[in-house]
């Protein structure tokens, strides 16, 4: 999804109502559908449709099986809504009656910031109330990248939901 690598970076430069079989983080942790955009006939089964902003943003993503509303196998969650907040993407888990739900792993929402090259330079993930909370897989609630002036990542640091430095993750 990478036609823009700034913020609001998940964007796919495929037309609305597309449907894909899998998505996927790329390298700058903007969603990609793959395998696809799926024929129609195709496209009844499990898939996952994205919704664009006039600009080509990619705004929503609903994940549906039997062209209803369900919950992904892989976050739990039927949709993700992509909105700019305070600066970054910020992507908000729902439910398949569209309601705020957490994640797999307990997560409401992620915050993501960019540089002015587009790379990622801070994952934040939210509790409910937009505070940050420890996501269960790793027990991080915060991730810092350091870039060299090439792009390449000199440092990576990891916060605990206090914003005190972990250094090692979960297994």
């Amino acid at each position: 999804m990478a036609v823009s690598a700034l913020a609001g970076c998940a964007t796919t430069g495929r037309t609305a109502g597309d449907c894909y079989s899998h998505i996927y983080f790329d390298e700058r942790y903007a969603i990609r559908g793959a395998a696809g955009p799926l024929p129609e006939q195709a496209a009844r089964g499990p898939c996952y449709r994205f919704t664009h902003s006039p600009d080509g943003r990619v705004t929503r993503i609903d994940y549906r099986q039997n062209g209803q509303p369900a919950a992904d196998p892989v976050l739990g969650v039927a949709a993700i809504l992509i909105q700019q907040v305070e600066g970054a993407e910020q992507r908000t888990y729902l439910n398949a009656n569209g309601r705020p739900a957490p994640d797999a792993n307990g997560v409401y929402a992620v915050r993501l910031r960019y540089d002015a090259r587009g790379y990622p330079i801070e994952w934040r993930s939210l509790d409910a109330a937009g505070r940050p909370i420890e996501a269960k897989a790793s027990g991080l609630a915060a991730v810092r990248w350091l870039y060299d002036d090439k792009g390449r990542i000199l440092t990576t640091l990891m916060f605990d939901r206090h914003g005190a430095p972990v250094t090692t993750r979960r297994p």
